[in-house]
């Protein structure tokens, strides 16, 4: 199973048990994470060239399917780039908010980051 399996999986299986806790901090970073995460599999939109075009829709392809497209494939390193780049991120955000006086926030943006740092070292896992 490759890395984007497995992070994915337990994303989803984690993101089921905040919804249950009904953890809204938890909820919004794993579903960050996700959303990074197939944001970036997806394929470039100039790779994307219909093969029939639609006489009937301006812009539109015909037949069921076809204008699917297989999803990229991650590599391990470029899975892990993105995991840093979203713990980053919310560590960014939970300095600038202590500098604008807000603790109570930044402390939440550390719970995400911490959450998610779980992923990295294969605690979340």
């Amino acid at each position: 199973m490759s890395r984007l399996a497995v992070l994915s999986a337990a994303a989803r299986a984690e993101l089921a048990r905040a919804i249950k806790r009904r953890d809204p901090a938890h909820i919004a970073a794993l579903r960050s994470l996700l959303a990074r995460l197939d944001n970036a599999a997806a394929q470039p939109a100039r790779d994307l060239a219909p093969t029939v075009t639609s006489a009937h829709i301006a812009g539109a392809t015909a037949g069921l399917g076809s204008a699917e497209v297989e999803r990229r494939a991650l590599t391990d390193a470029e899975v892990d780039a993105l995991l840093a780049a979203e713990i980053a991120s919310r560590r960014d955000q939970a300095a600038q908010l202590d500098t604008l006086g807000h603790p109570r926030e930044a402390g939440a943006a550390r719970a995400q980051a911490d959450l998610l740092a779980r992923f990295q070292t294969g605690q979340g896992v």
